[in-house]
């Protein structure tokens, strides 16, 4: 059984992100697909109470509506607002593991030429290298998808597990509502995450600065419904 997972290239994406790259023996980020009109794709939550919201303004350049065709406003601007919040919410003072965000941290304030393109995805795609990396987590199985497809969703996710080698696509809680389970083949089957354990309003900096043991805890809120 090979499990597959695809998901947009959110930023610093919440924590049940990681818990279904945990279940994962393939977690394809794929941004050839149009961003939705609300949801996380450019936000994240941050704060004790995870009330706070961390975003990354965007604006869309070319004439398709994809994200890959996203990009950051103003780069160096937004690049050191990002870090100064986090490092403001998240002092050393007040945490006791907020240590681990320096390389978060540092990241932002020295980002990898790529990065300086203003991509949108390139910059959400590296911090998402660097949560891996604070996390312990193996990052040998992400992989980056930029085709562009007009599939309709059940036929995409379909043809990206095959095209991975899986037979099991990983969906998250909300894929009930748009897969369409008659499309699938034989040979593919489909599994829901199980998203009733996490807590911290799934903020993943939270979790990285309070849990004494953050890989142990991302394995525990990691089910399978």
């Amino acid at each position: 059984m090979t499990i597959v997972a695809v998901h947009q290239p959110n930023f610093l994406p919440w924590s049940g992100f990681f818990a279904k790259y945990n279940l994962s023996d393939k977690f394809v980020i794929f941004d050839g697909i149009q961003p939705p009109n609300r949801g996380f794709l450019t936000r994240t939550r941050i704060g004790e109470k995870a009330d706070k919201w961390l975003s990354c303004p965007v604006t869309l350049k070319h004439n398709i509506n994809i994200i890959q065709n996203l990009y950051v406003v103003d780069l160096n601007k937004t690049l050191k607002k990002l870090s100064e919040t986090i490092r403001h919410n998240y002092s050393v003072k007040k945490y006791p593991y907020a240590k681990r965000l320096f390389p978060l941290i540092s990241f932002l304030n020295n980002p990898p030429e790529h990065v300086l393109t203003g991509k949108f995805s390139a910059l959400s795609i590296s911090a998402i290298y660097c949560l891996l990396h604070i996390l312990e987590m193996d990052s040998s199985k992400l992989v980056v998808d930029s085709s562009i497809t007009q599939e309709d969703p059940t036929s995409r996710l379909i043809n990206i597990t095959k095209n991975q080698g899986g037979n099991v696509y990983l969906s998250g809680s909300d894929g009930k509502k748009y897969i369409d389970s008659s499309k699938l083949p034989d040979d593919i089957f489909i599994s829901y995450q199980d998203i009733s354990l996490i807590n911290y309003g799934g903020s993943i900096l939270e979790i990285i600065c309070r849990e004494s043991d953050p890989s142990q805890y991302i394995n525990e809120i990691s089910r399978i419904q």
